[in-house]
């Protein structure tokens, strides 16, 4: 197993593996000429697609649903469909730990009379 060192709740680490598709954002401190010296402060944002979210279902209950797999930064439904007439929804995460239990246990789940299919949002942010 690789050796790092914490920094306040997330491990800091040279294996590439934890960068990948989590959206990991990296401040030096402020000397920044010194990466092992410097304090190094890490932003992680997880963003999940969910898709076909039941008629009634709000931004508040969709939250609920996902705090069952870690800390919920922001559930959100927006008002228009998909191409396919389904209603979808964005869950952010800061954990990619969370968000990945997250879509293991919600995928395929029945709420009602739809069945959720949650995977990572493939989006760009502008």
């Amino acid at each position: 197993m690789e050796e790092g060192r914490w920094s306040g709740q997330v491990m800091e680490t040279s294996n590439p593996i934890w960068k990948l598709g989590i959206g990991i954002s990296f401040s030096e401190g402020s000397s920044g000429h010194d990466m092992h010296s410097s304090r190094r402060s890490q932003t992680m944002e997880i963003t999940l697609f969910v898709e076909d979210i039941p008629e009634g279902m709000d931004n508040g209950e969709l939250k609920k649903l996902f705090l069952r797999y870690g800390v919920v930064m922001d559930a959100y439904i927006p008002g228009k469909r998909n191409k396919a007439g389904k209603r979808f929804g964005f869950v952010r995460y800061d954990c990619a730990v969370a968000a990945e239990v997250a879509i293991q246990r919600t995928n395929g789940l029945w709420i009602k009379d739809k069945q959720l299919k949650v995977k990572r949002a493939d989006f760009v942010r502008r």
